[in-house]
């Protein structure tokens, strides 16, 4: 083989082994089953495009359920909001990304198998949120007010969740929901 071939087969294995590498963790959370959480906090990316100059079209809002967040100190409804489910591993990773608005009148429901400690992360949301973690007796257990748009920090439950909710941030400031508040869809 001549010299200059060489040259050039080393910096086509090169220049592969780095594609490979660029790539190989945005691929794998596919190959690997995921888990249970919408969220890891390692930084591993969810396969979507993270470079703010590709343009992702805006996921459009599908109602799938009705929601009724009840005060536990009087026992009548707070408020009423449609719901959009995220059942599975893939719905409960995009969730709430690319979207760039979120109306009083909506959120997203994540609905998990059981109970277990769960964490969601703000990457590639656009917009504000409450993040509301709720227990197997759908009672309010945690809020996360105000979530950053695109941070990439863990917002833990702070002990077992089976549901979370989202709704635009502030929501919960804006019509007391609290703690140990309940939690009701149809």
């Amino acid at each position: 083989m001549p010299r200059g071939n060489n040259r050039q087969l080393i910096m086509t294995i090169l220049i592969g082994l780095a594609i490979i590498a660029f790539v190989l963790p945005d691929i794998m959370p596919l190959f690997s089953g995921g888990g249970n959480r919408r969220v890891v906090p390692s930084g591993i990316a969810d396969g979507r495009p993270t470079n703010p100059s590709t343009p992702m079209p805006e996921p459009t809002f599908t109602k799938e359920r009705e929601l009724s967040i009840i005060s536990s100190k009087t026992g009548k409804v707070i408020r009423r909001i449609d719901i959009e489910k995220a059942e599975n591993d893939q719905e409960r990773t995009i969730g709430m990304m690319f979207r760039k608005s979120m109306p009083d009148t909506r959120g997203m429901l994540f609905l998990f198998d059981r109970p277990a400690p769960q964490s969601f992360w703000m990457k590639n949301t656009l917009i504000p949120l409450d993040i509301i973690f709720i227990d197997e007796n759908k009672k309010i257990t945690t809020i996360h007010p105000y979530a950053t748009p695109r941070s990439e920090s863990p917002l833990p439950s702070n002990g077992d969740a089976q549901y979370v909710l989202e709704v635009r941030g502030g929501f919960c400031n804006d019509y007391g929901i609290n703690i140990g508040d309940i939690v009701e869809w149809q």
